[in-house]
């Protein structure tokens, strides 16, 4: 049954609404429609929300639930006939009707205001699609004011949602990389340490049980002491890689001569090299006289690392360090040291892998040459803490690498080296004997070795076992300064030093711990200790800082 035009509800909108420019005839709608729908003040009163929303929209009503949408709500249909408008809900959308029914149900029979997020699944020119969208779904009244229907917004997420999950992939892969790296990494750093730990353990064994000759005693020494300073090395670079992932990284600065120290460095691999007959040399001439202030122990720790580097992954040919000084402004420099290997090489995808941390180059390499995946991460970022960075000039496969390592210091004149040379030899010449120095730790090898290394300095040393026993002690005998271990049972070397304080003990007393942390270090200057010392302990160290706090 048509209606006269002047009784059609949707003329006025057909004459201002782009409906009427779209697919969907109005004309259509309001002659098979209408009559149907009973042109009810609420439906018309949706119908023209809908059709004039540049968003997405559709509206249900009546008991058959048809369906009412606007233009913007075409493309969400997919591959349905615009002649949709006006089916039955189920109709428009068999495939899912099971999840929109609740929704519907729950509007209708409650009032309710719901917003959801739904994920259909359509065949779209015989392809399977996932489509996600966002409804915002609130009920229709009538004028009776019952509820008839439902009004719809939507919101085609299947864009975002799909980006999102890439996104989520792709951080998923990353991770699963970055996990199966850290256990690759985790499985060479306990072949790592494992090696000199069984060369220390059954070299000890061999000196405690067999009679051996002085010079087969001395290399088996030798051997032990070598071992425990890759372990130490092994150690301090995981230690430090966590300083610098937690920003936590300090430094110490110092006059230092760039020549002597690379000499150092050079001095330590001279061996290595003439076993492997290969060459290594230092080209020094450009900074014979340099003295700047920085970081002498960070400086060597880089150099040892790429020059070991380069050692080790040389077989034939040499290996050459050359060094030289930009200058940037006033007194501020550029040291640049340059590393050349004529050794194994690399591809250039090998060297985008070489410093992110727990990555090597090749991991049959590494089982070839041992090394913990560390060395080059740590370097880059030692560098870049002193103002420089480690790059890879050139490499080749099978023709060698070239490393160059800088740093940004501060120049000294030659006379404040010379005052600060003679300062520090006047200094080792103070004498130790008549001192008296009491050690408290509850390991008894850590108190046996503390001993050994300052009787040789003619320091007289009590060994205690803890905090308590060390109270006691220093208040049968006055000490000149007293080691003190931090993690102990009982009182703690925080809790013995307050109490030594209290008791009236005025001397230096020194922290000798396992904690190494730089928190670690100013937790316990800000408790009162004079110095922070680290465990494995630095004998040079050692005996430093007691006659630095012996004057």
């Amino acid at each position: 049954m048509a209606l006269e035009k002047q009784e059609n509800p949707f003329a006025e909108l057909a004459m201002s609404s782009q409906m009427a420019r779209a697919t969907v005839n109005f004309d259509w709608a309001a002659t098979e429609l209408g009559p149907i729908a009973g042109w009810d003040l609420g439906l018309i009163n949706s119908l023209r929300i809908v059709f004039s929303c540049p968003v997405g929209m559709y509206c249900t009503w009546g008991p058959q639930r048809r369906v009412f949408y606007n233009d913007a709500y075409i493309p969400i249909l997919k591959h349905r006939h615009p002649r949709a408008l006006g089916s039955p809900l189920h109709e428009v959308w068999p495939e899912v009707w099971a999840q929109v029914y609740a929704i519907v149900q729950k509007v209708e029979s409650g009032g309710f205001v719901l917003e959801s997020d739904v994920q259909f699944d359509i065949e779209v020119e015989g392809k399977p699609q996932n489509n996600y969208y966002t409804y915002g779904n609130s009920p229709l009244f009538n004028v009776e004011g019952k509820i008839s229907g439902m009004l719809c917004t939507i919101l085609d997420t299947t864009t975002s949602v799909l980006r999102t999950l890439d996104a989520l992939r792709a951080a998923k892969d990353a991770a699963e990389k970055a996990n199966v790296a850290k256990s690759a990494f985790l499985a060479n750093m306990s072949h790592e340490i494992r090696t000199p730990l069984g060369a220390i353990l059954g070299f000890a064994e061999i000196i405690g049980t067999q009679d051996l000759e002085a010079p087969e005693r001395e290399q088996y020494f030798e051997i032990i002491r070598r071992n425990g300073a890759s372990l130490t090395r092994i150690i301090d670079d995981i230690l430090d890689l966590s300083k610098i992932e937690a920003g936590k990284l300090a430094t110490e600065m110092a006059p230092v001569s760039i020549q002597t120290l690379l000499q150092e460095v050079l001095a330590m691999f001279f061996d290595n090299a003439s076993e492997k007959k290969i060459q290594l040399n230092g080209i020094l001439t450009e900074i014979a006289d340099l003295v700047v202030i920085t970081d002498a122990v960070r400086i060597r720790q880089v150099l040892i690392n790429l020059i070991g580097n380069a050692i080790k992954f040389t077989s034939q040919g040499s290996v050459k360090v050359f060094c030289r000084a930009e200058p940037l402004n006033g007194i501020r420099k550029k040291v640049i040291f340059t590393i050349e290997d004529t050794g194994i090489g690399m591809t250039q995808e090998q060297a985008d892998r070489l410093f992110q941390p727990f990555t090597q180059a090749d991991a049959t390499s590494t089982r070839k040459f041992g090394g913990t995946g560390l060395g080059l991460a740590l370097s880059r970022n030692l560098a870049r803490a002193l103002g420089g960075d480690v790059n890879i000039i050139h490499c080749e496969p099978d023709h060698g690498c070239t490393f160059e390592f800088s740093f940004q210091a501060d120049e000294v004149t030659n006379a404040t080296a010379a005052q600060t040379s003679e300062s520090a030899s006047t200094e080792s010449k103070k004498p130790f004997s008549g001192f008296k120095v009491l050690a408290v730790d509850d390991s008894p090898d850590n108190r046996e070795l503390i001993k050994s290394l300052l009787h040789t300095s003619g320091i007289d040393v009590t060994e205690v076992d803890s905090g308590e026993a060390a109270l006691n002690q220093a208040s049968m005998q006055k000490y000149d300064l007293v080691l003190m271990d931090i993690q102990m049972p009982g009182l703690d070397g925080y809790s013995t030093l307050s109490e030594l304080r209290h008791r009236g003990f005025q001397g230096p007393v020194v922290a000798l711990t396992a904690h190494a942390m730089k928190e670690d270090k100013e937790r316990a200057l800000a408790a009162g200790f004079a110095d922070h010392l680290t465990k494995p302990i630095n004998s040079h160290q050692l005996i430093q800082t007691i006659k630095s706090h012996l004057k």
